[in-house]
């Protein structure tokens, strides 16, 4: 009997007592030390992108707008650095977790950038017109998309400081003329087709250098034109003679100012199939705007005074000629 009773302080087979190997979990002690690191972490993003965020607005204040929206963006990623390291307390793959944040933040970052562009407000904008003598059915709009603007095609050497180029404009202007006419008389009208009042509008207009022009010298001045090769060199044309009238009044949107005319004692020239082109340029100019097109102008012979103005494309030769072949449906355009 005496053998058969049990021994607290006995062990069992091997030596130890078993509650005695069981580790101390301190489960709850554990759990409140994970949840009071967690709180430090989120405040302490919030506090620290508190402070980034503050003095980013306060270099904007001070005007430095582009360095005060990179600290804005700092403290934004700091803000929202508290998604992944609440995300990694439930899903444990740090490296996942935190790329992801990585990648949002560039996706933001182009966001902080287009949104800080400035938003695009009206733009100045005109319509240009030329009217050939008294009548207004021969009027021509010189569309912006059709006439071309200057641009150099080839430079050659510089003799004597000279600049030999080509300038490529194919766009013209055919105007009629009866035989024995030798007058014609340009008459130009610019619309402000913009949202914004101009105050500044500056006109300029030019000829061939040998072609007689009759005009105002009262509201017409001579002007300045410059032909710009990037990198290289500026210069004013000299084959071209060029005058400038300004609008003696501001133009409101949708208003429309005519200029002076300019009378042209030049005998138009036919040989054969091709004619003598003469160049024409209009450059209009206000703040912050300027827009230069040109064309060929081409006196065409007609015995008909029906036959009205219009635009088409043509060729120039090396010789000066150019070829203008429009086609029967848009010449019969060109004269409704």
């Amino acid at each position: 009997m005496a053998n058969n009773q049990s021994n607290p302080n006995s062990t069992n087979a091997a030596g130890e007592n078993p509650q005695k190997s069981l580790p101390a979990t301190n489960g709850d002690a554990v759990s409140k030390a994970g949840l009071w690191q967690y709180l430090a972490e989120i405040v302490l993003a919030g506090a620290v992108g508190t402070g980034v965020w503050l003095f980013g607005e306060h270099l904007v204040s001070h005007g430095h707008n582009f360095v005060g929206s990179v600290v804005n963006f700092m403290a934004f990623c700091i803000y929202f650095a508290t998604v992944p390291i609440t995300t990694v307390k439930v899903w444990p793959h740090p490296k996942a977790v935190w790329l992801s944040f990585c990648g949002f933040c560039v996706l933001m970052a182009l966001a902080f950038i287009f949104s800080s562009r400035p938003p695009l407000g009206p733009k100045t904008h005109f319509t240009y017109s030329l009217q050939i003598g008294d009548s207004p059915t021969s009027r021509v709009f010189l569309t912006n998309d059709f006439l071309f603007r200057w641009h150099v095609v080839k430079v050659g050497d510089l003799p004597n400081g000279g600049v030999m180029l080509n300038d490529l404009v194919n766009g013209c202007i055919v105007i009629p003329v009866q035989q024995g006419q030798s007058n014609a008389i340009f008459k130009f009208a610019v619309e402000n087709d913009s949202a914004l009042k101009v105050t500044d509008l500056e006109a300029i207009v030019g000829f061939p250098k040998d072609w007689p022009c009759d005009l105002d010298p009262a509201k017409w001045h001579k002007g300045e034109a410059v032909e710009i090769i990037p990198g290289a060199w500026k210069f004013e044309p000299t084959n071209m003679q060029y005058f400038s009238a300004q609008s003696p009044y501001g133009l409101f949107p949708f208003d429309t100012i005519d200029f002076p005319p300019i009378t042209n004692r030049c005998t138009p020239e036919y040989i054969g199939q091709t004619f003598k082109a003469g160049r024409f340029d209009i450059i209009i100019r206000s703040t912050g705007f300027e827009e230069m097109l040109a064309a060929n102008i081409v006196f065409f012979p007609v015995t008909s005074n029906s036959f009205k103005p219009f635009l088409t494309l043509g060729h120039l030769n090396s010789n000066g000629l150019i070829q203008v072949s429009p086609s029967q449906k848009e010449f019969e355009e060109s004269q409704k």
